[in-house]
């Protein structure tokens, strides 16, 4: 008997017809046989007592059929089924848009076997194109306040992005950020992925934004930005972290920013930034961290930073700041860390400091003349804050180190070396580097 066709080539899934002929010991054709029929492997193919065979997983296999003692059979080679997409993914999920503002959407078609499949055809369509419209190449643009679905395509299988459209935001937030790369030397950025592309700006580098798209914080520390600042920075109404510190930014500090009402960290340390500080920055009620030190800043502390209430760490040190402590900053009842250091202030500390209970940490040396008065409650107050460097003001302030490291410093029954006694206040500014200091140091 014999079999055919001999060879079969199935796909994991397909079928095919076998057929069999039977004869005689004389060689004539027997008709209405009993024919047999059998795999040699049921996980490869399997087949029908009609000789249907059946490709059920990659492999090979014998399909045997059999009639009396004669048999004949078939060599059934079954391959892997041909990669199809079963899974399509959209990214970015979602997408927030103003009305003209547009996003790149992409897809990443995978198939049965959770491959990446490249170069497959994908379809793209939106359920409102009068909210947003898409390209073939997944442009979304948007055309009206709404939201819409965007879907991709392959196949059977899709997947979907979720498009909202609204007037203001991320439009506004990305015209403050292409003025913030311009004004900033954008090009000589370290870092500067998706800078000023058409990609959503929750992807460039630094910047994060909500489900609207609108930017919620951006880090550009240490990223290589020089020059001034521009007034658009304060464009970013849903901020509430702007983090540009350890840069080269120079000239004013834009008073716009106080248009932030959303802003709680403003981190602008280590910078080359000249002038006054704005009063304006007073009115950004929910910050919490104000980090202006180590830039060129002059000018006194204004009183209107008394008005930040949820502060927890103030940094002024590092700049040219003159003046006398403002009685305001005795408002700020949550502050923990306070830096006056390395400026040029003056006077004795206003009596409202006592207020701040909450200070674990106070530097206020290196100054012009800035001193802490010798009071029982002064002395009390200082001693209660971990970490806590400046000066006292007159003799009867308490000893706290055995050597003077400032030459304003108030050394405890000390006189001039010309055997001359100082006064109660000498240490405000009446000493010079001719007249050293003996004694004990009234130095915290």
């Amino acid at each position: 008997m014999s079999v055919t066709p001999t060879e079969v080539q199935l796909t994991v899934g397909d079928s095919a017809q076998l057929a069999v002929e039977v004869r005689d010991q004389n060689g004539q054709v027997m008709a209405g046989v009993t024919v047999r029929w059998a795999s040699s492997d049921a996980a490869v193919a399997t087949v029908t007592s009609a000789g249907l065979v059946h490709g059920a997983s990659a492999g090979s296999a014998t399909v045997t059929a059999t009639a009396g003692q004669a048999s004949g059979s078939a060599a059934v080679t079954v391959s892997p089924p041909p990669p199809r997409p079963t899974a399509v993914s959209v990214t970015p999920a979602e997408v927030g848009l103003t009305v003209g503002d547009s996003a790149q959407l992409a897809a990443e078609v995978r198939d049965q076997n959770g491959e990446v499949m490249t170069g497959v055809a994908v379809a793209w369509a939106s359920s409102d194109a009068a909210v947003a419209t898409v390209t073939s190449a997944g442009l979304v643009h948007g055309a009206s306040v709404g939201a819409t679905t965007i879907t991709a395509t392959a196949g059977q299988a899709s997947g979907n992005a979720e498009i909202t459209v609204s007037t203001t935001g991320p439009r506004d937030d990305r015209t403050a950020l292409v003025a913030l790369y311009e004004a900033t030397n954008g090009p000589g950025w370290r870092e500067k992925t998706n800078w000023l592309t058409d990609a959503p700006i929750g992807q460039w580098h630094g910047a994060t934004t909500d489900s609207d798209g609108a930017v919620i914080s951006l880090d550009l520390s240490a990223n290589g930005l020089a020059g001034n600042l521009p007034p658009e920075i304060g464009d970013l109404a849903n901020i509430n972290q702007l983090w540009l510190g350890t840069n080269l930014l120079s000239g004013p500090i834009p008073p716009e920013l106080a248009n932030l009402a959303n802003l709680e960290e403003l981190w602008l340390d280590n910078n080359q930034l000249a002038g006054k500080i704005p009063l304006e920055l007073g009115n950004i009620a929910n910050l919490t961290t104000l980090r202006l030190d180590s830039n060129r800043l002059a000018g006194n502390i204004p009183s209107e930073l008394g008005n930040l209430g949820n502060l927890t760490l103030l940094r002024l040190d590092s700049n040219q700041l003159a003046g006398n402590i403002p009685p305001e900053l005795g408002n700020l009842a949550n502050l923990i860390n306070l830096g006056l250091e390395n400026n040029r202030l003056t006077g004795a500390m206003t009596v409202t400091l006592l207020r701040l209970d909450n200070l674990e940490r106070f530097h206020f040396d290196e100054n012009a003349g800035l001193c802490a008065p010798g009071t029982t409650a002064f002395v009390a107050w200082l001693a209660s804050i971990s970490d806590a460097t400046g000066d006292y003001c007159n003799r009867q302030d308490r000893p706290r180190s055995r050597r003077c490291t400032s030459r304003r410093a108030a050394p405890i029954g000390a006189t001039r070396t010309d055997g001359s006694p100082k006064g109660p206040y000498w240490a405000s500014g009446m000493a010079s580097a001719s007249t050293p200091l003996a004694g004990p140091c009234a130095s915290i």
